[in-house]
């Protein structure tokens, strides 16, 4: 099951199919498996091969956690 993230192994970065990827024109709904074989993380290079599918609960639920448990 896909939630359509997909997480670098090396730096955390996140890419968002719902996002896309401003910094490389990369538009919104560019599925991963779509991107080109020679495509690299923005944050630190790697390639494809890096990534994992991301099943983490997004950043703005877990701030809301913290905000409210006073961390």
């Amino acid at each position: 099951m896909s939630n359509g993230k997909t997480i670098c192994t090396v730096c955390n970065y996140i890419y968002d199919e719902s996002l896309g990827e401003p910094r490389q024109n990369l538009a919104p709904a560019v599925r991963f498996e779509a991107l080109p074989e020679k495509w690299r993380c923005p944050e630190c290079g790697s390639n494809k091969d890096m990534f994992q599918p991301c099943t983490c609960v997004s950043l703005s639920i877990y701030e809301q956690t913290c905000v409210s448990r006073g961390l």
